[in-house]
């Protein structure tokens, strides 16, 4: 899926440059992307605070205080900010400004026009899939769904921490001043973040080898209560309560099981994706609120149930998305990495994984996010039916 022609959407460029204008016209003219220019920071301020934008390009070769400043109150009026920043690879203080500041999308000059575009389908992508242009986003959803994961998968390692900033990360480096011995001078802040995201990188490399065996596994089945079950789910929300208390959550349990009903599963892999399951909800849920946990008995199923609520600027799962997103390595931008530590799916394969033990167990799994009335935030509802055994 590439943007080489878009609608409905409009870049600001703003910076410090005489003609910014004349700098990026034509390349912006040539995907038909609207746009609007403001080389003063006064003008800057009050076009962000009285229009709508898509994406931001950010000209600041010498990236002062100033100009950080406006990205600032951007990211306070914007939920994660699209920004492409134009830099200076000569001002590696300014570039580690940029990066310390969470943009990862930097460019330098003398700008290449086909990388420039490049880089802007990506941001275009990912901002047709806010709250705002979700009838774009479903459009695009839907017109890609039956094509190869190839896309899903290159979108997953270019968002957020890890490969995607690692490249950054490496361009940077490779353009660093050499000493007069031909090595070259890196700053410490710098070698610090590759370390970092070689540790991220790492992890999600580990991550995708063990998806791999947990899928390819036979399932070793056995007969459990229902009882038990729901006991091994309580020690697992327990696990997490150091998780929970950090990002100022708060769980709610509801079981409504006798115990005498009789389930066959695998119980290594059920309370895997259990736990994935609660971890997508501690990922997005809206600080301060609770996550309900519920259990029950219908119609001949173990039912359970995991709600959150989101944030005011979360888009939550409409219902033309609801089965995208168990597509493997679909992940709805941007992504939430702030649990990556404990995750043990990543890519955007958790939900996969999921569906495809819950299946093993003729299962089914259903995730929505309800229509919530006039005032209340959005939730996401997601929902196990395993099979009980009939006596």
């Amino acid at each position: 899926m590439r943007i080489d022609k878009v609608s409905e959407q409009t870049a600001l460029i703003f910076g410090s440059h005489v003609n910014l204008r004349d700098l990026f016209e034509s390349m912006l003219q040539s995907m038909e992307l609207s746009f609007e220019c403001s080389n003063d920071r006064q003008q800057s301020k009050k076009l962000i605070y009285s229009k709508h934008y898509s994406i931001f390009i950010s000209y600041l070769p010498d990236c002062q205080e100033a100009d950080l400043q406006i990205l600032a109150e951007l990211k306070t009026l914007y939920h994660k900010p699209k920004i492409l920043a134009i830099a200076d690879w000569q001002n590696q203080l300014g570039v580690q400004k940029l990066i310390e500041f969470g943009i990862v999308d930097i460019l330098y000059e003398p700008l290449h026009p086909q990388l420039f575009k490049n880089v802007l389908n990506r941001l275009l992508e990912a901002a047709a899939y806010r709250p705002e242009t979700r009838d774009t986003a479903s459009r695009l959803v839907r017109d890609s769904i039956h094509k190869d994961s190839v896309y899903h998968l290159k979108t997953s390692l270019s968002q957020g921490n890890g490969m995607g900033s690692m490249v950054s990360l490496i361009d940077i480096l490779e353009m660093s001043p050499l000493t007069d011995e031909g090595d070259y001078k890196v700053d410490r802040e710098l070698v610090e973040l590759l370390v970092e995201n070689n540790k991220f990188s790492r992890k999600v490399l580990e991550d995708l080898h063990f998806t791999v065996d947990f899928i390819n596994e036979e399932l070793r089945y056995r007969l459990y209560s229902a009882e038990y079950i729901l006991q091994k789910c309580q020690e697992k929300i327990s696990s997490l309560s150091a998780i929970f208390q950090q990002k100022g959550l708060a769980s709610e349990e509801d079981w409504r099981v006798d115990g005498r009903e009789q389930i066959s599963l695998d119980e290594e892999k059920f309370l895997l994706i259990f736990e994935e399951l609660l971890i997508n909800a501690l990922k997005y849920s809206l600080r301060g609120s609770c996550i309900t946990i519920s259990a029950a008995i219908t119609q001949d199923n173990l039912y359970l149930k995991v709600k959150n609520l989101l944030a005011d600027t979360e888009m939550g799962i409409p219902n033309e998305l609801s089965q995208v997103v168990l597509e493997p390595f679909f992940r709805i931008p941007p992504p939430v990495e702030d649990v990556w530590q404990i995750e043990r799916f990543s890519l955007g394969l958790g939900l996969t994984a999921v569906k495809h033990v819950v299946e093993k167990h003729k299962g089914r799994l259903s995730i929505s996010s309800p229509e919530q009335q006039t005032g209340e935030n959005k939730s996401v509802v997601c929902e196990i039916y395993i099979p009980i055994v009939q006596q």
